[in-house]
């Protein structure tokens, strides 16, 4: 249990670092994956104007849609690690709060970042909002828990 208090302390005294931490990896994975699926587009093109493909060619496209794929699950790994470390060290509602409007603010940055680079790259703003997908969907979950949380409390009271 010390050990925990130790944990939680460090947290609370770097917010800010960490939060700058969270921020720039969340950015480096999404930039990240922009520019592996960019490249992959970028290959597809090349590889279905040739009218054979080799073994090696294969191996490169398999490669490379694993990569994308590792990237993004780094993407939304990062964001489900940052949710259960905030409910198992911080049961304040407001980190909760915290936590929901500093991810609405980068999920729309995100996403506004994503409608720019579909009209500078290749890639489509299907794919550029794609990691962002199951990530909406488990905020909106952490969001409809803090909503019960905040009327449960009101009840109690």
């Amino acid at each position: 249990m010390k050990q925990n208090k130790k944990y939680k302390d460090i947290l609370v005294e770097n917010k800010g670092n960490v939060t700058s931490l969270y921020v720039g990896l969340m950015l480096v994975f999404y930039l990240g994956y922009v520019l592996l699926d960019n490249y992959r587009l970028n290959k597809s093109e090349h590889w279905l104007s040739t009218n054979y493909l080799t073994q090696e060619d294969i191996q490169r496209i398999q490669g490379l849609g694993t990569w994308t794929s590792v990237v993004e699950f780094l993407f939304l790994g990062l964001f489900i690690l940052t949710a259960i470390t905030l409910f198992y060290y911080r049961k304040k509602r407001s980190a909760l709060s915290y936590f929901i409007i500093l991810q609405l603010c980068l999920f729309l940055a995100i996403f506004g970042l994503g409608y720019v680079l579909s009209f500078l790259l290749t890639t489509p703003i299907g794919n550029l909002t794609q990691p962002l997908i199951i990530a909406t969907f488990l905020l909106l979950i952490i969001v409809i828990y803090a909503i019960f949380v905040r009327l449960r409390g009101q009840l109690e009271n």
